[in-house]
């Protein structure tokens, strides 16, 4: 059994803004926490991996393909984006996120 905490876990800042510690992982999936500066954007992406997460605390505009297709989460929300969809993020306010990977991001493995 592996254990982390967030305390004890590097952060990267993945873009302006945008800051991740990759907790625990193996190949079938990963647990992240992220913090997001107000007003910091993800742009539109997709990836192979379905994306589970839980806001924290603040508020966060999530966005598909569809500029018109946008949706708001708040403190104490839960979402889900499947695998293979172009979203992106916008900061309302300053965020933080628990987010799971599944399968796991590689790219995101930083020990």
């Amino acid at each position: 059994m592996k254990v982390k905490t967030i305390d004890n876990t590097r952060s990267v800042e993945m873009l302006p803004g945008i800051f991740r510690k990759t907790l625990v992982y193996d190949e079938d999936g990963m647990l992240c926490h992220f913090f997001l500066k107000e007003g910091s954007t993800i742009p539109l992406h997709d990836h192979e991996a379905t994306q589970l997460g839980f806001v924290l605390s603040g508020r966060i505009e999530f966005m598909s393909e569809s500029e018109e297709d946008t949706t708001i989460v708040d403190e104490g929300a839960s979402y889900i984006i499947p695998g293979g969809v172009k979203h992106g993020a916008r900061m309302i306010e300053d965020s933080r996120i628990i987010e799971c990977f599944v399968p796991s991001r590689p790219e995101y493995y930083n020990e």
